[in-house]
């Protein structure tokens, strides 16, 4: 498979913030169309603001089309959508949000009909996007609700890979939400990504604790005793590789983090503080899904937009990352469809092929 017949949504996120800089420092780049055929969900206006006001940043044609599936390859189209915004950079405004959000409905009814084959999100402002037909609390909650899953917010880099119990709530409600039955679903989640997403033959998983020196025996907290490390064992029985729980601050601080493949934190924080520190250009990808979504680990970053002074280093790693993890799916897809040579092999019997078996199950 050419990786320039993948088709990658890009949502414009909020125009008043980062996303429009990001994207077109990341597509100014003429080679980028050679890895996937990018279709920007947004305004024109806002594309044709940012291309002034951003330095050497040089002329980038957008070629208009009504539709994902008019795009052309070796272009960088674009959908248009909401060209009345008023584009003001570095300000929360409800009509930008309104903007963030037109834009983000038109790539997922993309994405769901597979017009395209992976979605990547600028960032929105979380406050400005609220609307009577928009209350969530950000991307991975409304991919939830639209593709009728249970996500797993995972943080992405070459260094390490954080995966959360319970995403956007109050740290007031995170020991409520943290139950043992999440903690193994999550793990199963995670293993299943990681096999699927990132080719990890038999991935092994750090679980972190949620008090202070993993509880010190029950000093500071019941939780790791009565809740994670049940989990924990609970999720072994199953076969999966998870271990702990870990006290957050040395597991970080003394790099242990390095030996695992993935570590599974209790709250957003606890995860999203020490890799953002240790990936600074990481990537936040939405797994378990039917489709593919990736962002920037950043926000919209009102205090720089419009200066030219944004970093599409991420940016440039949330688009490459969708790319590998779709062909790493159709991969995953292609060596387990016919698993049962691979069975009877592992059983010491004999390789059945689809003529040894009866009728029915051929039909079937």
């Amino acid at each position: 498979m050419s990786d320039n017949k993948l088709k990658i949504g890009i949502t414009q996120g909020d125009p008043n913030g980062i996303g429009w800089e990001v994207i077109l420092k990341t597509l100014a780049d003429s080679r980028m169309a050679e890895f996937c055929t990018p279709i920007i969900y947004g305004s024109q206006k806002a594309a044709e603001f940012y291309q002034k006001t951003i330095p050497d940043l040089g002329n980038i044609n957008l070629n208009v089309v009504a539709s994902a599936r008019e795009a052309r390859r070796g272009k960088i189209n674009i959908v248009l959508c909401d060209d009345d915004v008023k584009i003001e950079p570095g300000v929360a405004t409800p009509e930008a949000g309104r903007a963030a959000a037109d834009a983000l409905r038109l790539a997922i009814a993309d994405l769901k009909e597979d017009a395209i084959d992976a979605l990547v999100t600028a960032p929105i402002d979380k406050e400005s996007i609220q609307a009577d037909d928009f209350q969530y609390t950000g991307h991975t909650e409304f991919l939830a609700a639209e593709l009728d899953g249970e996500p797993l917010m995972m943080m992405c880099s070459d260094l390490l890979r954080v995966g959360l119990v319970t995403i956007h709530i109050p740290v007031t409600e995170v020991s409520h939400e943290m139950t043992k039955n999440r903690i193994v679903e999550r793990l199963e989640q995670m293993r299943k990504s990681l096999k699927e997403d990132f080719a990890v033959v038999e991935p092994k998983i750090a679980v972190l604790s949620l008090n202070p020196h993993a509880g010190d025996g029950g000093l500071l907290g019941s939780e790791e005793e009565h809740i994670i490390r049940p989990a924990i064992n609970e999720a072994y029985e199953r076969g999966i590789l998870a271990f702990g729980p870990f006290s957050a601050d040395g597991f970080f601080a003394t790099g242990h983090y390095s030996h695992y493949d993935a570590v599974l934190a209790m709250y957003h924080d606890q995860g999203l503080a020490p890799f953002k520190t240790l990936s600074p250009d990481g990537v936040n990808f939405t797994a378990c899904l039917s489709k593919v979504r990736t962002s920037p680990d950043h926000g919209v970053a009102f205090d720089i937009a419009g200066q030219g002074k944004a970093d599409p280093q991420s940016m440039l790693n949330a688009l490459f990352m969708a790319i590998d993890i779709v062909r790493n799916r159709r991969a995953w897809a292609e060596w387990t469809r016919n698993p049962l040579p691979h069975i009877e092999r592992e059983k010491g019997g004999r390789d059945i092929s689809v003529k040894d078996l009866p009728y029915t199950e051929k039909e079937a």
